[in-house]
């Protein structure tokens, strides 16, 4: 079957539009952490920009993405003392001295990725060794680090944050949202609830775990106190 003029410029076009190469990522900014490389790069239309690269001597090199990019820390974190923390002067990575492996000493690095409005920025935490291998200790898309802090006095700090955001429901009244305290174990930081009913107590109030509309907390009382959701919320 032969084609026409219009079919073969058509394909012609339809080739040469496939055959167009993705624009190179550019360097946004470059950390140097001991012997290893963090490169944070960007390229235009990627859904994953911008990314992190981490290169160590030898040429072993680990990428870092997370859909919809990197969260600056200035957005994610906002805790301004906990900010503040940050030993690293990069506008996307954040560490810590609190934040280090206790066996091997090496630093652990937190990135941020977009948020999902109306929730929180999503949250990478990463145990990077000296020889450039990257382990997850901790992975949610959506949790707000609020705190580090070592609760129950093991020697190892726990994560305290928010994996959603209150909303109000009506004057004074907000949903139930509770603050999870993460603790390390095996090697990933997991929910103990333990530690996160006596934060809450102390900070909040207690109805469980997990976030619910059904109930709401009076936040103009000082302590807050649970309250009834009025009727038609």
């Amino acid at each position: 079957m032969r084609l026409g003029i219009a079919a073969i410029a058509a394909l012609t076009a339809g080739a040469a539009v496939a055959a167009t190469p993705a624009p190179p990522w550019q360097t946004v900014e470059t950390t140097q952490v001991g012997a290893l490389t963090l490169t944070v790069e960007s390229q235009d239309g990627a859904e994953n920009s911008p990314r992190l690269v981490i290169a160590a001597p030898g040429g072993r090199a680990t990428t870092i993405s997370l859909n919809g990019g990197l969260a600056a820390v200035s957005d994610a974190i906002s805790t301004k003392a906990l900010a503040d923390r940050n030993t690293l002067h990069s506008k996307y990575l954040f560490a810590t001295d609190a934040l280090k492996d206790r066996a091997s000493g090496d630093r652990l690095l937190v990135v941020f990725g977009a948020a999902e409005d109306p929730d929180p920025y999503a949250i990478r935490v990463l145990h990077v060794a000296a020889n450039g291998r990257v382990q997850t200790l901790y992975s949610n898309e959506a949790f707000e680090l609020t705190g580090i802090a070592d609760l129950n006095k093991d020697g190892v700090p726990e994560l305290i944050g928010r994996p959603s955001w209150s909303q109000m429901d009506a004057k004074c009244l907000s949903t139930y949202d509770p603050t999870a305290v993460l603790r390390l174990s095996g090697g990933q930081y997991v929910d103990d609830e333990k530690l996160s009913k006596t934060y809450n107590i102390a900070h909040y109030v207690w109805a469980g775990p997990k976030s619910r509309e059904d109930i709401a907390v009076n936040i103009c009382i000082h302590p807050p106190k649970l309250a009834t959701v009025p009727k038609g919320h």
